[in-house]
């Protein structure tokens, strides 16, 4: 059984799987595709039943999706279980014949803050548990000279780092000011590096309720081991299974935040 079923024209596939990888990051399973099936075969009862065993049914209205048969049928048998969620995708036509106030996303809804909105609407419709109800640290980290830093810096968040069920579930952007607070779990790691750069400023793995940081200079050395940059897209990311924290990056964890010790 899928936690959520997403319905959609083939012209929005993009953003429905842009969702689907927002919500396996949250632990929630997705049925977003239709079944294999042999050439002629009707799938409707295995769509039907993937309807009835989910938890919640969003479907992503577009000027394609209101012209499709498939979509209305599926959108009539989860408005008749009670469980849909109605979201627009973003155009310049905007959506005619549709009522005011509904919610709606950009092409890209996995970046915030529209992500933020998107999963707390999801599981307050759908009675899912997020990944931040189960937060029990806190990481605060600064720029170095307390200053906010020239270039941004991206924050990613591991889930069970070192083991090869890792993942990526969380990618952060940090412009403004000269600190900022994650909340985040024991266990998982965080990265860290400037923006469009393929050198790791540092990463740390989450120990204790709460963590004190501050990041170092960069290392002046370009041509570290660390090949994908910092700013890719979600789209790239998910083939990011087997990277881990290269030679070259700088302990976080190390007891001398001020002299943290390079590795390799």
């Amino acid at each position: 059984m899928a936690d959520i079923f997403i319905s959609y024209a083939h012209e929005e596939s993009d953003v429905a799987h842009r969702l689907r990888y927002l919500f396996e990051c949250e632990d929630w399973s997705s049925w977003w595709d239709k079944p294999s099936v042999k050439l002629g075969q009707d799938f409707r009862p295995l769509v039907a039943q993937a309807i009835e065993e989910a938890r919640l049914v969003l479907v992503l209205w577009s000027a394609v999706s209101l012209d499709s048969a498939w979509v209305r049928w599926e959108v009539e048998r989860a408005r008749l279980s009670r469980k849909l969620l109605e979201f627009a995708v973003q155009s310049e036509q905007g959506l005619p014949g549709r009522k005011d106030g509904l919610f709606e996303i950009p092409t890209h809804p996995h970046i915030p803050p529209v992500r933020d909105e998107v999963l707390r609407r999801v599981a307050e419709e759908g009675h899912l548990v997020r990944r931040s109800d189960l937060w029990n640290s806190s990481l605060s980290v600064s720029n170095r000279n307390r200053r906010p830093p020239k270039h941004p810096v991206i924050g990613w968040e591991w889930v069970n780092p070192g083991t090869d069920r890792r993942r990526l579930v969380r990618r952060e952007r940090w412009g403004d000011g000269n600190s900022v607070v994650y909340g985040t779990t024991i266990g998982n790691a965080w990265m860290f590096g400037e923006e469009d750069s393929c050198v790791p400023i540092g990463y740390i793995y989450i120990t204790q309720d709460r963590h004190t940081v501050q990041l170092p200079e960069p290392p002046r050395e370009r041509n570290r081991p660390f090949v994908t940059p910092f700013n890719i897209d979600v789209r790239i990311t998910e083939f990011m299974q087997g990277i881990y924290y290269p030679d070259g990056g700088v302990d976080l964890a190390d007891s001398e935040f001020n002299k943290p010790s390079f590795r390799g």
